[in-house]
């Protein structure tokens, strides 16, 4: 009698030891620990927990069941996995909605299996993970290649569009070089060529945007150019801006054309939310990320450019797709200016995020790698623009191009002689 008491309290010792353990093991992992009772009630849960969902040990004392933390989105499903698994023993990783204290949700994936103890289902044990940065990444790649599928597209015809109104804007401006029109003609005409270069800005956006509109990029100071595409976005506007630049602004390499319409598209989408006027602030900062706390935003140097109004605001559902091609929420509007504005940053290796309170305001913050040294200042050459004499070969496989050229050239007193493609070229 006494042997079979002192080998049950050894094997109870053991159980005891197991399970201590078993529970600083699961104090030391980063994910969630839980087990509960079969009716799905908390038993055991890691620190962990408390830290992903907001709760206090007071709060889980009171007694918290499982399915009150997930979703009423997919409380039913979750009811139905639970069920599953206390029939089958356990289940693959199902994904699911949380819910934190505060209310709000986040994706989460649910590893668990039963608990048997003497044969008999007493519970569920298990582990879960946090997804929320997995499933950001993955509507981003998504995002991504859905611009690079449509940028493609826009591309081809935007190389193509460009290359007719080149051909309509040098045609009318020879036009306008003749000494026999008169004065509504000409009126005429200067109106086409307002209408064409309107034109042309737009296949230039579709241009940046898509794959062929690769900055070209030189180390320069961010200052001026802010300054000047503020300036520009807000002019005529009874927006008050604030401008906050440092001297000490770390240095960046930018296409200062393609910056500078990024920064303008910015400006002007915050001037849209302040329809009877308000504040827009600019802001710039150097900053240095000592740890990597998040894979977008990797150790490094970076200039940090907030761009923030008080107006509006966006809401959620809105603020998803405010960077998809042709999404846009107003009447006149092409819906492609912040699609091209986070194209640009991105091709300058940066990063673009937004964030926005519905009633009180956006921000846009641009994070630009920085770079230490500046390129040598070149002294700008006023050009002249002299008639001449000889023979210029142009290789253009546009025909209209071609066309306008030779008239061009012929105004300035050149002979021209044209070929189609590379080998024709060499031949002539």
């Amino acid at each position: 009698m006494n042997r079979h008491f002192t080998a049950n309290k050894t094997l109870q010792e053991e159980v005891h030891i197991s399970e201590k353990k078993y529970r600083e093991l699961a104090e030391m992992l980063p994910q969630v620990v839980f087990e509960t009772d079969k009716d799905g009630f908390l038993t055991f849960v890691n620190q962990q927990a408390f830290t992903i969902f907001g709760f206090s040990r007071k709060d889980f004392s009171r007694g918290m069941n499982v399915l009150d933390r997930i979703s009423p989105v997919d409380r039913n499903r979750c009811q139905e996995n639970m069920a599953a698994i206390a029939q089958n023993g356990e289940t693959d990783g199902n994904e699911y909605l949380a819910v934190r204290k505060d209310g709000t949700e986040f994706p989460m994936l649910v590893y668990s299996r039963r608990i048997l103890r003497g044969g008999e289902f007493t519970g569920f044990s298990g582990l879960l993970i946090d997804i929320t940065e997995r499933k950001t990444s993955e509507k981003e790649r998504e995002k991504m290649q859905r611009l690079e599928s449509i940028g493609i597209l826009a591309g081809g015809i935007a190389h193509d569009f460009n290359n007719l109104l080149t051909a309509i804007l040098g045609g009318v401006s020879v036009a306008l070089k003749s000494d026999k029109l008169d004065p509504q003609t000409i009126s005429f005409l200067e109106n086409a060529i307002t209408a064409s270069k309107q034109a042309q800005k737009l296949t230039h956006q579709l241009l940046t945007f898509a794959k062929g509109g690769s900055p070209v990029t030189k180390i320069q100071p961010l200052q001026q150019v802010i300054q000047n595409a503020c300036q520009f976005a807000l002019h005529g506007t009874v927006i008050h801006k604030i401008i906050s630049l440092p001297d000490d602004l770390a240095l960046a390499e930018f296409d200062e054309g393609q910056l500078s319409q990024a920064i303008q598209n910015i400006v002007i989408n915050a001037s849209q939310a302040l329809p009877e006027g308000g504040v827009v602030q600019i802001t710039g900062r150097n900053l240095e990320i000592l740890h990597e706390v998040e894979k977008s935003l990797p150790i490094g140097q970076y200039v940090h450019i907030s761009i923030e109004d008080d107006g509006v605001g966006i809401e959620p559902a809105v603020l998803e797709l405010i960077f998809d091609p042709y999404f846009t929420t107003k009447v006149k509007g092409s819906g492609l200016g912040l699609t091209v504005t986070h194209s640009i940053i991105q091709k300058h290796g940066g990063i673009l995020r937004v964030k926005s309170v519905p009633g009180k305001g956006t921000t846009f913050d641009i994070y630009l790698q920085a770079k230490q040294q500046q390129n040598p200042k070149v002294d700008e050459v006023e050009e002249s623009i002299e008639k001449g004499r000889g023979r210029i070969l142009i290789l253009e496989d546009e025909a209209v191009i071609r066309k306008m050229l030779e008239s061009m050239m012929t105004k300035l007193g050149y002979e021209s002689l044209f070929a189609e493609h590379g080998e024709e070229a060499l031949e002539k």
